[in-house]
């Protein structure tokens, strides 16, 4: 089964089309300005039949997905912090590289590890797994965001709300000592 289904709504709110990634882009011009997501995890066509016969809403499917990712929300803007956890997971899978790290667009950081390093393979529950991860990693993780369907603001999004957009950041220049302040000059 190839994993390359996922749910795709701009803004939050609207209702989800089902798409992949090399179609997604078609919707990005009109999605830019506003809160766009997307779900983190991938499915299988067996999404589409559920859709299909449920009123045209993913609403309530169970079926097994997978993640090229581990998705992490840290909701705590301090720099100091994000510092440790990442300096957490350069030992645990001892390669910060790989890792992508992004501000939010207003309150906090999202983190994509590999799931690779994980081990992860396509699976019933998958959030509820990876939640549970999280979990014992206690490094304050926003622990919501691994529902079924849950979506992940997708990079150059503008945060409404904060104003500001889903920004790339270089791990190394918040290591070297990178504030806020200028995170927020350069998701603007």
């Amino acid at each position: 089964m190839e994993y390359k289904y996922f749910q795709f709504a701009s803004p939050f709110n609207s209702s989800r089309l089902i798409t992949t990634i090399d179609d997604v882009d078609r919707f990005w011009d009109e999605s830019r300005d506003m809160d766009t997501g997307r779900s983190w995890q991938f499915y299988d066509d067996n999404l589409l039949h559920y859709v299909k016969y449920n009123n045209d809403s993913a609403s309530g499917y169970q079926g097994k997905s997978n993640s090229p990712i581990i998705p992490i929300d840290i909701d705590n803007s301090s720099t100091t912090n994000l510092k440790g956890v990442l300096n957490h997971f350069g030992e645990i899978i001892g390669d910060l590289e790989s890792i992508n790290l992004y501000y939010s667009g207003k309150k906090g950081y999202h983190i994509e590890i590999p799931s690779g390093y994980f081990g992860v393979e396509p699976c019933d529950r998958l959030p509820e797994r990876i939640k549970r991860m999280m979990r014992k990693m206690d490094i304050g993780a926003d622990l919501s965001l691994y529902k079924n369907h849950q979506l992940w603001r997708m990079n150059n999004s503008l945060n409404v709300s904060g104003g500001c957009y889903k920004t790339k950041l270089d791990i190394n220049d918040i290591l070297d000592g990178m504030d806020l302040e200028d995170i927020k000059v350069l998701a603007q």
